[in-house]
């Protein structure tokens, strides 16, 4: 494996004259690397591409995205910078996009290709999967397609699972066969060859039952084997031995607990975040497979759903301060990283300059980068500074008013190039979020009908996203794939397979300018909100009860408990002193914070329950809230001025039980069929055991009370119903 001549392309296109060269030094550990002028020396090919990464960032080279536009290239290139022998933080990364990034398959032989301009970011940034020293995938079902002779002589080895072949580890348990299917896997890895340190991976396919103290052990047996040597079998000659041969588990050791035995020396685990199902917290899991394993590797999702409803905060867990998680991993003995993206760089490109600056310094400073990209590439347009930090606010999650939001920010862009991608970015959002409402639009889904509409919405939409595919900005497979041929099933037709091609993919076409004002023009009174609700001088406004315990006995004043969201994030505002515990309701850990007098904002992920001792807790419903029926008979109050009674705007994706001063249980939620509920003026109570899912409020008071006589409120909100009493929130005093 050579060292990538991306790193003296990209010097070239500065100074031609200036010559990189690199040193393997055997001195050096595998993955230590340093650089003095424009030589750069390592142990590895890999060592000395994270350096020359490194010293490229270091002359004043950026590489935000695959697309040159998206390139920062110094005036000149420097060439007394030099640096010590050091070790990058994490020494494996690889980072690559979802689903091939290609048109590849049916009618993809006319598009254009992603791959080649993406491998040249993963090279330049030092996280190009072509250097992972440690691979990740499935190999079981490679070695059963490779060897059918072997198997269909002998059957007994395999059993078929979901219409998949896989080894029958549970029924040749201690058996000849057990060490004979040993021996055939180890002589095949051998065969088939390792990478320069010695490594290969080898696990079982997606959802493979078997316990882990029969797949842990089979991998060390064949690994064991690969290290003294295999004999012919099966077809396969005898292989000479690779005495530090490793190979890796991935699937199974993200899906599963760890075994009850150290499965070392040879075997190494990838663990796999998003598809955890033990119970264990990320950081609980590593830690147990890294007390057993030669090393453990992250195989990580940074933003595969940035189209999963076209949301560009959708994913809230890669927002700011996301990567700081790492730190724990790495103490735990993370040694590297493979992830996947999903290649829509206006929304990732910040995230991907985390990244790469976290796996490489062990530092990823989100303000920085954002001020850094900005000055580099938008010539320090406030309004995509403000776009890209409303974007990673850990508070702010995706609704039309986030939206709304994002088209107000880019129509105060200077016009040009970067706003020609933002518009044409929010254009697709918005008629996404469209086609996923098409109720709420009258959209008409009637196949082969007069009155079918929606043909025309998704052709239009699919056009649009097609349109943009050479951009390397929004490449389109991934939704095209996954949303589009989902979405068409009664449309056959319009699939992206179909003979022959349909229009929207043969004659693409993008949205314009006055696509993105007529999208605007729409959304803006789709989203009135009142803008009383984001001011920051919050008050207490004590509240007459509308009735009392005696007389209602749907009034209980115990301290509330309350839930964080299930998908995303959940914020509280935190009215001290008080300690608050929260439950992660998996693992059922349970931590304190402790928080002193004033207002506070909490925010908390996942699957969270929050208690507390003193103080008052207040759920924000905005951007939104999830309540899920906790068992408990206690209440939230909900605050509806007078100035709203009979108007308030309130969206729910589930169901919400209120009742107001009649006492009388109004339900509210879609397929339930009741027209919105008169709610207020004062506090309604929402009955937590009835009340599940999700909560918009956009005019009413924001923030849910757990007791009847007090609501927390904008002073402006306060005091449009006249003369209030009112509290003043006394801030935490300086230490």
């Amino acid at each position: 494996m050579a060292v990538s001549s991306a790193y003296q392309d990209a010097i070239d296109l500065v100074d031609a004259t200036k010559v990189l060269s690199f040193l393997i030094d055997p001195s050096f550990e595998a993955l230590e690397w340093s650089y003095a002028g424009l030589e750069v020396r390592g142990g590895s090919d890999m060592a000395c591409g994270i350096g020359a990464a490194a010293l490229l960032d270091a002359m004043g080279f950026r590489f935000y995205t695959p697309q040159p536009a998206f390139w920062k290239l110094p005036d000149s290139i420097p060439t007394s910078l030099s640096a010590g022998r050091r070790e990058n933080w994490l020494k494996s990364v690889g980072v690559f996009l979802v689903y091939g990034h290609s048109w590849g398959g049916t009618n993809g032989a006319s598009r254009s290709f992603l791959n080649d301009s993406y491998a040249r970011w993963a090279d330049l940034n030092a996280v190009s999967s072509s250097n992972n020293a440690y691979p990740a995938g499935h190999r079981w079902v490679n070695v059963i397609n490779a060897n059918a002779g072997f198997f269909d002589a002998h059957p007994q080895l395999l059993r078929m699972q979901d219409t998949v072949a896989t080894f029958d580890l549970e029924g040749i348990a201690g058996t000849q066969d057990w060490h004979l299917l040993a021996e055939l896997c180890a002589g095949f890895l051998l065969s088939e060859g390792l990478n320069e340190f010695n490594r290969t991976h080898f696990d079982p396919v997606d959802g493979d039952s078997s316990a882990s103290d029969l797949v842990y052990p089979f991998a060390l047996e064949v690994v064991t084997r690969m290290r003294s040597g295999t004999g012919a079998v099966g077809g396969i000659p005898a292989q000479a031995a690779v005495p530090d041969a490793q190979i890796g588990l991935y699937a199974y050791a993200g899906h599963r607990l760890p075994p009850s035995q150290p499965y070392r020396p040879g075997v190494y685990a990838q663990v796999a975040l998003a598809f955890n199902q033990t119970g264990l917290t990320y950081l609980q899991l590593i830690q147990q497979h890294g007390a057993l394993a030669d090393g453990i590797m992250i195989r990580d999702y940074f933003d595969t759903q940035v189209w999963s409803g076209g949301r560009p905060l959708y994913n809230a867990r890669n927002k700011s301060g996301y990567f700081d998680d790492y730190d724990g991993f790495r103490a735990a003995g993370v040694i590297g990283v493979t992830s996947e993206f999903t290649a829509n760089w206006l929304v990732n490109a910040i995230q991907a300059r985390a990244a790469v600056l976290k796996f490489r310094d062990g530092v990823a400073d989100w303000a920085a980068i954002i001020a850094e990209f900005v000055a580099d590439i938008f010539d320090g347009d406030p309004a995509v500074a403000e776009l890209y930090a409303y974007w990673i606010d850990p508070i702010e999650r995706y609704h039309k008013w986030s939206l709304r939001k994002s088209f107000e920010i880019v129509d105060q862009m200077v016009p040009g190039w970067y706003r020609t991608y933002f518009e044409q970015l929010l254009t697709i959002y918005y008629q996404y979020h469209r086609i996923d409402n098409p109720g709420a639009y009258g959209i008409v889904r009637t196949p082969d009908q007069p009155e079918d509409t929606f043909k025309g919405e998704i052709t239009k939409l699919l056009s649009w996203v097609t349109a943009l595919r050479d951009d390397d900005i929004l490449h389109s497979y991934a939704f095209v794939r996954q949303e589009a041929n989902t979405a068409l099933n009664d449309y056959p037709h319009l699939k992206i397979g179909s003979d022959p091609e349909p229009t929207w993919f043969a004659v693409p076409v993008a949205p314009t300018h006055a696509d993105f004002v007529a999208a605007m023009a729409a959304i803006l009174p789709e989203t009135e909100r009142d803008p009383a609700l984001d001011g920051s001088d919050l008050v207490l406004r004590m509240v007459t009860p509308v009735a009392t315990p005696e007389t209602s006995p749907y009034i209980n004043l115990t301290p509330a408990t309350a839930y964080a969201s299930l998908e995303g994030l959940a914020v509280y505002q935190v009215l001290g002193p008080s300690t608050v515990q929260v439950q992660d309701m998996t693992s059922e850990e349970t931590s304190e914070i402790v928080f002193g007098p004033g207002l506070h904002t909490l925010g908390l992920a996942e699957n969270q329950r929050v208690t507390w001792d003193g103080g008052t807790v207040f759920m924000d419903t905005f951007p939104f809230v999830r309540k899920d029926g906790d068992g408990t008979e206690r209440y939230h109050w909900l605050f509806v001025p007078k100035t709203v009674e009979s108007a308030v705007q309130i969206e729910v994706d589930s169901r919400w039980a209120f009742y107001d001063e009649d006492a009388a249980r109004k339900d509210w939620g879609p397929g339930l069929g009741q027209d919105f509920p008169e709610l207020g003026p004062g506090q309604v109570a929402v009955h937590n055991t009835l009340t599940r899912g999700k909560i918009w409020n956009v005019n009413c008071n924001r923030y849910l009370s757990p007791r009847p006589d007090i609501a927390l409120m904008t002073r402006t909100m306060a005091q449009r119903d006249g003369p209030v009493s009112t509290i003043k929130i006394v801030e935490e005093p300086p230490d």
